[in-house]
């Protein structure tokens, strides 16, 4: 609750230390894994209007979306527990698949388990880390199967197709940016001008200001 509450105020790292001493509990730490998004990044998800933009932790977590992002993706935000990574409910929960083709499938859980292999070398002996990978093992055959092959690298997507339930099959660009701890990424789903995607985009940014205005 406090993380969410000094990523809404755009706090900054001492100022969210602070807010975590008010409240009696100390601030999460810095250096290794965090959940905390600098508000230098939120503002440039703001910026990135005609952009699907977020960003996602190394365990699969999305930790901020801007609009666009939430028009084409649905609210990845809202979840907590394990639910909150996307890897644990790719794997788990069915219908966390219903936005990409199903011929693309098979490619997103190898990437999937891939990344997470990389985060679990480099962050040996997390619990987070292992208890998720822990559960994986436990609740996915897929997941098991994969994870068995021991693939450490899987090509970064360049190209993501995508399934709207109101404007259909999408296909944008996708370029994703690590920060200097490698623990956060900002990815960015673009369309090339002129293109059918970019139409779409533009429908989806009508939605999306549709939806938030009903909401107040």
């Amino acid at each position: 609750m406090l993380t969410a509450l000094a990523r809404a105020l755009r706090l900054g790292d001492h100022e969210r230390d602070h807010l975590f001493w008010l409240a009696g509990r100390p601030p999460p730490r810095r250096g290794g894994h965090t959940t905390h998004v600098r508000p230098a990044v939120l503002r440039l998800l703001d910026d990135l209007r005609d952009s699907a933009a977020f960003v996602v932790s190394d365990l699969g977590q999305f930790l901020a979306m801007n609009d666009l992002a939430k028009a084409l993706l649905g609210d990845q935000t809202v979840y907590t527990g394990r639910d909150a990574s996307v890897v644990w409910r790719w794997f788990t929960h069915p219908d966390a698949r219903d936005r990409y083709p199903a011929e693309d499938r098979d490619k997103h859980s190898r990437f999937r388990v891939a990344n997470l292999r990389a985060t679990a070398a480099r962050r040996a002996g997390d619990p987070d880390v292992e208890d998720l990978v822990g559960a994986l093992l436990s609740h996915s055959k897929e997941f098991a199967r994969l994870w068995a092959e021991h693939e450490v690298e899987a090509p970064r997507e360049r190209h993501k197709r995508l399934v709207h339930p109101t404007v259909g099959l999408i296909e944008v660009d996708c370029e994703t940016l690590l920060t200097p701890e490698q623990d956060q990424e900002v990815v960015l789903l673009t369309a090339r001008p002129d293109s059918e995607a970019a139409e779409q985009l533009r429908l989806l940014q009508v939605i999306g200001l549709e939806g938030l205005a009903a909401r107040h």
